[in-house]
């Protein structure tokens, strides 16, 4: 199971989440400051008993929780030990404005496993849709460990593509989202900890093939320079 986490594996080739406001979880996260991670799957088939499961790096489980007949799940993640852990500043290929550099962080990815060929992910739309059916705003969160209270920012470019990074990361868990723009012309992506409301987890069968080819894959892009 754990060696099909293909988006696990884009962890330090490209991915950085995590949240907060000023002093406390965004409002429209679904993570609190005390680290529980709570949601009801949206379409869910799953039967009482399945359970959901929250891995980062190296397979490393950071939580485990069961889903009711509802599709509700409630999950308090653990804290990463520090050998998991590696430095933003030396880890990413843009130019970050980091207020802390000593900063280091782990990460859940967007996909999170119900079963063996089965995945779980926040976002504004079903990600099974076909792509001329997925809108043209996409948004997707995933959820990042920070040893200690940091501002990350970025603008610019990937390629002819417009980056924006403004997070605002919290000691411990934090959510965060990745906006991405797409019209006919142009992509733009926004990374940023206020997460947008009208997210709902998603239950989908995993078929490796789907996400590469659909639009929803280009919202890894900007994170892909964010970790080498």
């Amino acid at each position: 199971m754990k060696s099909k986490l293909f988006f696990i594996s884009l962890l330090f080739c490209g991915v950085l989440f995590v949240s907060c406001g000023e002093d406390e979880v965004s409002a429209n996260s679904s993570i609190n400051s005390d680290g529980e991670l709570s949601g009801t799957i949206a379409n869910t088939t799953l039967l009482p008993n399945d359970s959901v499961y929250f891995y980062g790096p190296s397979d490393v489980l950071y939580g485990k929780a069961p889903v009711d007949s509802k599709g509700a799940f409630k999950v308090k993640l653990s804290t990463p030990e520090s050998t998991n852990l590696s430095t933003l500043k030396t880890s990413s290929d843009y130019d970050l404005k980091i207020s802390d550099e000593k900063l280091k962080i782990t990460v859940i990815s967007f996909s999170y496993y119900v079963s063996e060929d089965q995945i779980l992910t926040r976002a504004n739309v079903n990600p099974t849709l076909e792509a001329e059916s997925i809108s043209a705003t996409l948004v997707e969160t995933a959820f990042y460990y920070a040893d200690r209270d940091a501002t990350v920012t970025f603008t610019g470019k990937d390629d002819e593509d417009d980056v924006k990074i403004d997070m605002k990361l919290k000691k411990g868990w934090n959510e965060v989202a990745n906006i991405a723009k797409i019209t006919t012309s142009s992509y733009s992506e926004e990374i940023t900890t206020t997460i947008p409301s009208g997210l709902k987890w998603w239950y989908a069968e995993y078929d490796e093939s789907d996400y590469d080819a659909a639009p929803k894959s280009k919202i890894t892009k900007a994170f892909k320079g964010l970790l080498k």
